[in-house]
């Protein structure tokens, strides 16, 4: 579900639902949702110990390339960080 400028969980989606229904629109809002979308998924699965699923998902926020939001910016740092703990 998308609730304002960022998607919101609803607990009955998947993930890949998730990310879907954040960048549902094809304009550069859409982008921006999706790059949360998949900062809160990678936080999600680090959180659950998931490393290879945090890995993608920060992976598939940068990959979007809004380097000045916040998200794209803790994914980057994330990365970094998971990486060297490896």
């Amino acid at each position: 579900m998308v609730s304002g400028d960022c998607p919101v969980p609803d607990g009955e989606s998947t993930e890949d639902e998730f990310v879907a229904e954040a960048g549902r629109t094809s304009d550069d809002t859409a982008k921006y949702r999706r790059c949360f979308a998949w900062f809160y998924v990678g936080s999600m699965k680090a959180t659950e110990g998931k490393i290879g699923g945090a890995i993608t998902a920060f992976q598939n926020c940068v990959e979007i390339k809004k380097w000045w939001r916040d998200e794209h910016i803790a994914a980057a740092a994330d990365l970094e960080r998971i990486k060297k703990d490896k």
